[in-house]
């Protein structure tokens, strides 16, 4: 029933290791201490204690699972843990730092209540104790009446305290012991350093247990049904989830929610338990029904619990907690415009963190300018100064105007444009630098109703999101240049994206992509290096808009897939039935597409026909800008076609419900809509690997 490991043999330290060097087998009193060491940071020398702080999640993992946890079940949690500790933590003879969040003490431990994981600890000597800033304050009046003193630090004096408290006595802190009757938490205690390696082992275990009392153990547990696996349900996905949250893989407004909703049922339940020990001690039965106003407090309390308990689990749920990311991803989680400024006057903001008196005086004349100052205007007009992007849209109203000074600039998570300003670089591109830290966000994201960037270069490292979603309004960028990791600009339904003259590259999917009801303009630009150059996606046509495109003199090449791709869905093709995966080519010996109406295709001859799968409309277009538009059929695809026909004819089924693998389909009167591609003139596609135009039916 129990599948635990020995603690002793407990993330690795065993009792004796093997020696690489010597093959002999040694005890960890030979080799040292196997942990790192943190000093002190604070006034008070505290000696230095272990420090373990890159424990991965699979090393957690094995631990919980193999030799504390097991298969056991919320109730028997504490007893699985004392069991542990037991095997693994020195009962006594050792030190430690007993720190509490309002006062750090040197302390020594006499005994080990592991039952209760608790430490039977004394006063060190010498006595070293050290407040933190809240606590300073009543501090000084505590030490001021004990009036002996001894040898300790002081805190460092504050704007908010400027005199220093005065050291702490052995009566107060004494005092502070008997308190808590002599018993500490064990999450509370940071085991001094000892290089000989003999506490590496108990010091490793109280760090397991403080994460886990701090990071997985929530205050309804035992309360739940006992009938299931703990491991499995609950330690397993908070496990995972923490280290999501670490990594930066979870959008920010999902961690922000969570841990608002962690806040909110903790202040509840500790409500609802005082609510309930006042109802249940000393009252009978007819005195609990005369307190009807705590009844239905208690159902009140009862009721939010549950639902916030209810959100919980499914963001602590890896499945859930995805298809919640797509949807803050898709535009679930915006900000609110906060509209024009009361007085209706417009502001300028200034991101710097430092600046030349040339680049100050240049900038000022600009703002002047633009302002209207010394021509008629306001000459008092304020001019806001940040150090961030996200610090100065957060002071934003809608008309503003934010100016960039070059320098680089990092962002933690990602910026929400909800009004309509404009944001642009004082300079080059490549002067002011934008780059993103958090990997769960899209970088920017706009939402207002018209905003302008220009002249900004952002860079994504190791993002999983992609660089700039246009939720809604208009958005243009101007001589911008965009650096993706992962997908690059997203134009959502009913959304508008202007991009002119700027620079995109690097994305691991489509560095635009236009989704259903959208419009987008792309002139001038680079798009290269990525998986496709442009992706169109025109599905959904009982809900939105079929999408526009206007493309004009832009050069898109080294793409890995297509120029331009437009995803359909999947249809049935006369005469052969077949559904899934087709796929048309069109590919332009020019390298140039020119704008087009409507381009219907006829359905290919036989294989070995000269002319099979080739357009009839070049008389259509006009004479400079008419293309060779022509239905792609390589003799893989050909051979890939002929398999998937033979294989539907051995196996006896129908063909309609065979696929074609990647083999290029044929139409018989498919359309390319000139509604979709309203202006599509003087463009150039080199060099990417499937061609320029695609077609992919899903």
């Amino acid at each position: 029933m129990e599948t635990r490991g020995s603690g002793a043999e407990e993330d690795g330290f065993t009792a004796h290791v093997k020696d690489k060097r010597s093959g002999v087998c040694v005890s960890h009193e030979e080799l040292g201490s196997q942990l790192e060491r943190l000093a002190s940071s604070g006034c008070v020398e505290f000696p230095d204690v272990f420090h373990s702080p890159h424990l991965s999640y699979y090393e957690r993992f094995k631990v919980y699972q193999d030799y504390i946890l097991g298969d056991c079940r919320p109730s028997e949690v504490r007893s699985f843990m004392g069991e542990y500790l037991e095997e693994t933590v020195e009962s006594c003879g050792w030190s430690a730092v007993w720190r509490t969040g309002a006062f750090d003490i040197l302390v020594e431990v006499q005994d080990v209540y592991f039952d209760d994981l608790k430490a039977l600890v004394s006063l060190a000597e010498p006595l070293l104790i050290e407040y933190s800033a809240p606590a300073a304050s009543a501090a000084s009046a505590a030490s001021a009446a004990c009036g002996s003193p001894c040898r300790a630090g002081t805190p460092e004096a504050t704007a908010a305290a400027p005199a220093p408290a005065p050291p702490p006595c052995r009566g107060e802190a004494e005092q502070i012991l008997e308190r808590s009757g002599g018993r500490v938490n064990l999450r509370e205690l940071w085991v001094v350093y000892d290089d000989s390696g003999r506490l590496d082992r108990t010091a490793l275990a109280i760090e397991h247990v403080r994460f886990f009392l701090g990071h997985i153990w929530r205050a309804w547990d035992e309360e739940d049904d006992d009938d299931y696996d703990y491991f499995v349900r609950c330690v397993d996905p908070r496990l995972k989830l923490y280290y999501d949250v670490l990594e930066g893989r979870i959008p920010a407004g999902l961690v922000s929610e969570y841990a608002r909703l962690r806040s909110h049922f903790d202040a509840t339940y500790a409500e609802f338990s005082r609510l309930r020990g006042s109802i249940t001690e000393g009252s009978d039965a007819e005195e609990m029904e005369q307190d009807g106003a705590k009844v239905a407090r208690g159902v009140e309390l009862y009721e939010s619990l549950e639902t916030a308990k209810r959100k919980l689990q499914i963001m602590e749920n890896p499945v859930l907690r995805f298809v919640l990311g797509y949807q803050a991803s898709a535009g679930g989680v915006a900000r609110v415009a906060r509209g024009p400024r009361p007085d209706g006057a417009a502001a300028a903001h200034v991101v710097a963190r430092s600046v030349s008196l040339a680049t100050l005086g240049a900038l000022t004349r600009s703002l002047a300018e633009s302002l209207g100052a010394g021509t008629g205007g306001d000459d008092d007009r304020m001019i806001h100064f940040h150090s961030s992007l996200q610090g100065a849209l957060d002071a934003c109203y809608e008309g503003d105007r934010i100016v960039l000074c070059p320098g680089v600039y990092s962002e933690e998570g990602f910026c929400s444009i909800a009004e309509s300003v404009s944001i642009e670089g004082f300079g080059v591109a490549d002067d002011v630098v934008i780059e993103m830290s958090g990997r769960g966000d899209v970088f920017v994201e706009c939402s207002a109703r018209h905003v302008t960037i220009s002249n900004v270069k952002f860079i994504q490292h190791g993002a999983t999101e992609g660089i700039l979603r246009v939720l809604r309004g208009e958005t243009e960028l101007h001589e911008c240049v965009l650096q993706c990791e992962t997908s690059g600009v997203t134009v959502r339904p009913k959304a508008h994206l202007t991009l002119k003259n700027c620079d995109l590259y690097g994305a691991k999917g489509a560095g635009v992509e236009v989704y259903p009801g959208s419009t987008c303009t792309l002139i001038g630009n680079g798009i290269h290096h990525c998986r496709e150059g442009v992706l169109i996606m025109d599905f959904m046509e009982s809900l939105y808009d079929m999408p526009k495109l206007s493309m004009r003199n832009n050069l898109i090449s080294k793409n890995d897939g297509h120029g331009v791709s437009l995803v359909k869905p999947e249809v049935l093709k006369p005469g052969c039935h077949v559904e899934k995966h087709g796929q048309i080519l069109l590919n332009n010996a020019s390298g140039n597409l020119g704008q087009s109406p409507s381009l219907p295709f006829h359905e290919g001859e036989e294989e070995g026909g000269g002319d099979a799968g080739r357009a009839t409309t070049t008389d259509l277009l006009e004479a400079e800008e008419a293309i060779a538009v022509e239905l792609m059929n390589s003799s893989q695809t050909k051979r890939e076609w002929r398999e998937s026909i033979a294989a539907a004819a051995n196996s006896e089924q129908p063909m309609e419900t065979q696929a074609c693998g990647t083999g290029a389909a044929t139409e018989t009167s498919g359309d390319l809509p000139a509604e979709m591609f309203i202006s599509i003139v003087g463009n150039s596609f080199h060099q990417n690997g499937k061609g320029s135009f695609g077609i992919l039916y899903y």
